[in-house]
């Protein structure tokens, strides 16, 4: 004889399990997290309630004089829209208005994904530091594989940055110790620091001129980026014989361009026309009448001026560039460039500024 009440008891679990999903649903898929806003001395934002890992776009900070870089949390910077597992502050960056910028961009070479950086230029860097499953981060190198670490100088101008990585040992399982098992003890060689199981040693990094540079005494010089220059008149005296009389003296200087390299003196300011300064001083025709600064100038010797590099350029002259660098061109500003730290002692790898060695202690 069939149980008629089984039909019954059925459709009663499944109910019941159906109004546990419907409570777990409620419960869980609707918590929230709540996100702060330290604004770093910005217009004051809400603090905001959203829900747990859903993606959310984050409003901009304000201040004044300054444009809003973006949102960090723990040193790193957090993607808009973004999504959050727990209750987080985020801390506002900023950027001056009227600042000279770089963006540098991140390729971890398969970590986790890093937000681009924009920044300004010659700053105290800190870098962040990627994470990848089964590897150790060693350091950031640029295109040219030369290590980039937060005491690197930075040259301005956009830059990517690529992640090194160190494969981990896989781990083998070891029995537990019993209770009754004395505490291991580890020692390390002289000059090593013990910690935990690992022995570290710290020597001072060497530096080098980078890889697309050539090396003038303590100078980096990169040939591949140079400019003119700014050419400025040497002040002089001038003795002009004119019409039967001696005029010397000094005044303004006006260069004549790049096709004649000279530099002219002004004598007579009273003279306001080209006829008054050709009947004033018809010395050989080395005179001559600059119409835009109104003006009679008479010639100097030539290549009375000497060029002036501005910013990070190193002036070279025509025999400089030859014998320092086999180049055949005139006097020009060449880049300097700063020097870039490495190790080149075998098991070291710069960490920090310095070169690290990391061995395994020994059980005593």
């Amino acid at each position: 004889m069939k149980n008629k009440k089984l039909p019954i008891i059925i459709i009663g679990i499944v109910l019941a399990l159906v109004l546990i999903g419907v409570i777990l649903f409620l419960v869980l898929g609707n918590r929230k997290v709540t996100i702060t806003f330290n604004e770093n001395g910005g217009t004051v934002l809400a603090p905001m309630e959203v829900k747990k890992g859903a993606p959310v776009n984050l409003p901009d900070a304000t201040k004044e004089g300054f444009a809003f870089e973006g949102w960090y949390l723990n040193e790193q910077k957090v993607p808009n829209p973004a999504t959050f597992e727990e209750n987080a502050t985020l801390v506002a960056h900023y950027i001056e208005e009227t600042a000279k910028t770089m963006t540098i961009t991140f390729d971890t070479q398969g970590g986790n994904k890093i937000e681009p950086m924009t920044i300004e230029c010659d700053p105290v860097l800190n870098l962040p530091k990627p994470t990848r499953s089964g590897y150790k981060f060693l350091q950031w190198q640029d295109k040219n594989e030369v290590p980039i670490s937060n005491e690197t100088k930075l040259v301005c101008g956009d830059l990517t940055l690529y992640a090194k990585w160190e494969k981990e040992a896989e781990k083998k399982s070891e029995a537990k110790p019993a209770s009754s098992e004395a505490k291991k003890e580890y020692t390390c060689p002289s000059g090593y620091t013990l910690n935990g199981t690992k022995c570290t040693i710290e020597t001072a990094a060497k530096e080098k001129c980078p890889d697309d540079t050539k090396v003038d005494g303590s100078l980096c010089i990169r040939t591949s980026d140079s400019n003119g220059g700014q050419r400025v008149c040497k002040e002089d005296t001038v003795s002009i014989d004119g019409k039967g009389h001696t005029y010397t003296g000094t005044g303004d200087y006006y260069f004549f361009g790049n096709s004649y390299g000279k530099c002219a003196y002004y004598k007579w300011k009273s003279y306001t026309t080209q006829t008054q300064c050709e009947q004033a001083y018809d010395i050989n025709h080395k005179t001559t009448w600059v119409s835009e600064l109104s003006g009679c100038y008479a010639e100097t010797k030539m290549g009375n001026y000497e060029t002036v590099c501005t910013g990070d350029y190193q002036y070279y002259s025509s025999s400089d560039l030859s014998s320092k660098f086999g180049i055949h061109d005139n006097g020009k500003c060449l880049r300097k460039v700063s020097k870039v730290k490495y190790c080149d002692t075998e098991g070291y790898t710069l960490s920090n500024g310095k070169c690290v060695k990391t061995i395994e202690a020994t059980l005593k």
